[in-house]
């Protein structure tokens, strides 16, 4: 379980890409049970909220420093309220998503026997060899979910900064 949890942590916080197919297939519906039977995907929620308690401080100074460059002068009240809306939009989106993003790490690395001994029994013997092959996942999950990530970020900053009283 260690590549595993590894695997979507890494994921998660990166927050991935969405491409792959928009109707379930047999892989799908096996790889959604092998990420909520391994609680991966618990995992992976658990994180993103993690990370953004973690971030949510520094996100509060950065943008009430960048209001008051603009030459106003926010309330902080105002300014924590703007960053729980973006936070709350981003993780909702994600937890969303989440279950397609990871589908489509897996499915680049697993086949279809694969994911279904592992959807099976991850805690199998024949699982367990299988999951070395999520090391090499890390780095590929890691550019494709900041990419992700910053496109998500700055389209829910740019509709918040259109919206939020903060801004007007």
């Amino acid at each position: 379980m260690r590549y595993l949890k590894q695997f979507f942590i890494i994921y998660v916080v990166g927050f991935a890409s969405i491409t792959g197919p928009a109707v379930a297939d047999e892989f799908e519906e096996l790889a959604i049970v092998f990420l909520h039977e391994s609680g991966a995907l618990d995992e992976g929620i658990t994180a993103l909220h993690q990370a953004f308690a973690q971030q949510r401080g520094v996100l509060i100074e950065q943008i009430g420093q960048a209001v008051k460059m603009s030459g106003k002068d926010p309330k902080p009240a105002m300014v924590e309220d703007f960053v729980d809306v973006f936070i709350s939009r981003i993780t909702t989106d994600l937890e969303i998503n989440l279950s397609n993003l990871m589908i489509v790490q897996l499915r680049k690395v697993f086949t279809l026997e694969e994911i279904k001994t592992l959807a099976h029994d991850s805690e199998s013997p024949a699982a367990l060899l299988l999951l070395p092959k999520m090391d090499g996942m890390e780095k590929e999950a890691e550019k494709a979910g900041r990419a992700y990530g910053m496109e998500l970020g700055q389209k829910v900053m740019m509709e918040l900064m259109q919206s939020h009283p903060l801004f007007k």
